[in-house]
């Protein structure tokens, strides 16, 4: 039914969309009322989601901190190792793991208790 052209303008997710092309082609036969009645539900449904995902981040705040701390100090690691031009010893990756075993059972700690 559609393809090439088509198909990117009625994608909602493409960065061709049309929204023009879209109601044409997808909902040529729906009504005014239905139209505006789906928009209703689609911002609801989009601010629910944003609401969740601000609880989601509220609750788990300390540990994105966490996450965000052991990854920019293994960068740094990585990045200061590489400029001296040292191979990767054993005891920096053993260094890296141990940080990342324990943010692992803090998550798993948080969650089974």
């Amino acid at each position: 039914m559609m393809r090439g052209v088509f198909t990117d303008k009625v994608m909602y997710h493409s960065e061709k969309f049309d929204p023009k092309v879209f109601l044409a082609r997808i909902h040529q036969n729906t009504s005014a009322a239905d139209l505006e009645a789906g928009e209703d539900a689609l911002r609801e449904d989009l601010q629910s989601r944003k609401n969740q995902l601000k609880k989601l981040v509220k609750d788990h705040f300390d540990c994105f901190i966490s996450c965000k701390n052991t990854i920019d100090g293994n960068y740094l690691t990585l990045t200061l190792e590489k400029k001296s031009s040292m191979i990767l010893p054993f005891g920096s990756l053993q260094c890296m793991r141990f940080g990342f075993d324990e943010w692992m059972l803090r998550i798993h700690c948080r969650y089974t208790h």
